[in-house]
């Protein structure tokens, strides 16, 4: 534990000579002061809460009006405030307000006006939300834009209800759950809340505080770039040929679901599987030879499979069918697998072979679902689709550190998490999950999902680690169903046919780096 007490020490001393505060404020000024330019705004209102992140806000009003000649009125939300930043405010000479800090707060302090205080930040041009930092959760009673939500669970939330419609915000590291920023001032690196939820945010500017200064601290949530996505995608050599590439196999589809198979299969050959198999029933089989004749149907050399696509799961269970049967068979090679749709409903049966890369694809139903199956519960209740949606980060996580297989969580911004990694010393190291979320929300339709899987099946059967194949496939995908209709509605046929396009740009993405790279002008 020795790297993790330093890291808390270096923390604790530049934080005690307040010296990240003093960075933060500065930059939140800046900002503040060119948003009060541009916006000619004559009132600037700063929401105060309790911790650093107020401490953030208070240092930045002072500094707004010592370096800036901005004076902004101070409204503390919480009962109480950073002790440093408040007597810097008071010896600025800026006025301070106390808000009642809950739904029958008399509050009491010589500062407190609860009519003042509502008023001056209903008639704000401008509000810096400094309420909340990055320990803010939504089950703190507010959720949604400004102004939208009743509840009265925060102390701030009359305080959060009055800001007006109109007015600009500019948030301190995140937001406060209950505000919508226009503007975003984080430290160090973007936040899980931003990834997770980029709405919210507004434009979010990044700005280096020292933070790295800090050994030790890891990242919590990671959004590659468009080059780092570019450089991941394997592009084939003079040498190559279609096992070198890799084959994926794909036992997907039903009679009754036809359609899947054929979405997963052309997603497969689109994004330049060496070979595809298809192993399924004589419909799909049918299907999928029309749609992609370069297919072959059966058993045989694979480096990835994909099961479970269009499958209905309980059912075969139920019937201890065939093609249940041969499906934990393949599921029990110690190939790559992608587990997708129906086969979810297996993994209380699914033997992997120790060391074996797993991948599974859910939504936030299906791990829901999932967890009850393996007996993952919330403090003993049963997790939800709802508890789920609310907090994906850590129900992913959950079932990757419960099954040890990267989770591929689907919804409007993707959540990518792999399993715990631990040291000799009992240490846990890198716990930092991918998350996507420029994907278009008319993805939301039917099928793409098998898609996704496809596309999956071949990063694996290419070589790519399991979680930055997720992380690559699910951008691809995001972008082909760009490609297929630029800010409109999607197939899920269209966006498989798409695949191949949106390689295409990240390849030559990578060619204008790689000849930048060559002729010096990087």
């Amino acid at each position: 534990m020795t790297w993790v007490r330093e890291a808390e020490k270096a923390s604790g001393e530049l934080l005690t000579s307040g010296t990240l505060m003093q960075r933060a404020a500065a930059a939140v000024a800046r900002v503040v002061a060119d948003e009060v330019r541009r916006l000619r705004a004559d009132r600037v209102v700063v929401l105060v809460g309790p911790g650093n992140n107020g401490g953030d806000a208070l240092f930045a009003a002072r500094d707004l009006a010592r370096d800036f000649g901005v004076r902004a009125d101070v409204v503390l939300v919480a009962g109480r405030a950073h002790e440093e930043g408040l007597a810097a405010v008071r010896d600025a000479g800026l006025d301070v307000i106390e808000h009642p800090h809950g739904p029958h707060s008399e509050c009491g302090g010589e500062h407190c006006d609860g009519p003042r205080s509502l008023q001056t930040i209903t008639a704000a041009d401008l509000v810096v939300d400094g309420i909340l930092g990055i320990g803010a959760r939504a089950s703190r009673g507010l959720s949604g834009s400004h102004g939208e939500d009743d509840s009265d669970a925060a102390p701030w939330a009359s305080a959060v209800r009055a800001i007006g419609r109109e007015t600009r915000v500019v948030a301190v590291d995140c937001p406060t759950p209950g505000i919508t920023a226009d503007r975003t001032v984080t430290f160090g690196a973007l936040k899980t809340s931003m990834l997770l939820d980029p709405r919210a945010a507004g434009e979010v500017g990044v700005v280096d505080i020292g933070l790295a200064e800090l050994d030790g601290l890891s990242t919590d949530a990671l959004r590659w770039s468009v080059q780092q996505y570019a450089g991941r995608w394997p592009i084939p050599g003079a040498h190559d040929h279609k096992y070198t590439r890799g084959v994926v196999g794909m036992a997907t589809g039903s009679n009754a679901f036809p359609g899947a198979a054929v979405l997963g299969t052309v997603a497969a050959a689109t994004a330049g599987a060496g070979m595809v198999r298809y192993v399924g029933p004589s419909r799909p089989s049918d299907l999928v030879l029309a749609a992609v004749p370069e297919a072959v149907h059966g058993m045989g050399r694979v480096q990835a499979w994909v099961v479970g696509s269009g499958i209905d799961g309980v059912s075969e269970r139920e019937k201890n069918s065939e093609r249940y049967e041969s499906a934990i068979e393949v599921l029990g090679k110690a190939v790559p697998v992608v587990i997708d749709a129906g086969a979810l409903t297996w993994l209380d049966e699914i033997e992997r072979p120790e060391g074996s890369v797993t991948v599974i694809t859910p939504h936030a139903g299906e791990l829901a679902s999932a967890l009850a199956l393996l007996g993952i519960t919330d403090d003993g209740d049963e997790v939800t689709r709802e508890a789920v949606e609310a907090d994906p980060v850590r129900w992913a996580r959950r079932m990757a550190d419960g099954t040890g297989y990267v989770v591929l969580l689907k919804g409007g911004a993707t959540v990518i998490a792999r399993p715990a990694q631990r040291s000799a010393d009992g240490i846990t190291h890198d716990r930092a999950v991918f998350v996507e979320n420029r994907s278009p929300n008319w993805l939301a339709t039917a099928g793409t999902g098998d898609v996704l899987a496809g596309i999956v099946g071949v990063a694996l059967a290419a070589g790519i680690e399991a979680s930055a194949a997720c992380a690559v496939a699910t951008y691809i995908h995001g972008r082909a169903a760009h490609l297929a209709n630029p800010g409109g509605p999607v197939r899920a046929l269209d966006v498989a046919s798409n695949v191949g396009r949106a390689i295409a740009e990240l390849v030559e993405i990578k060619t204008r780096f790689d000849d930048d790279l060559h002729a010096g002008r990087l």
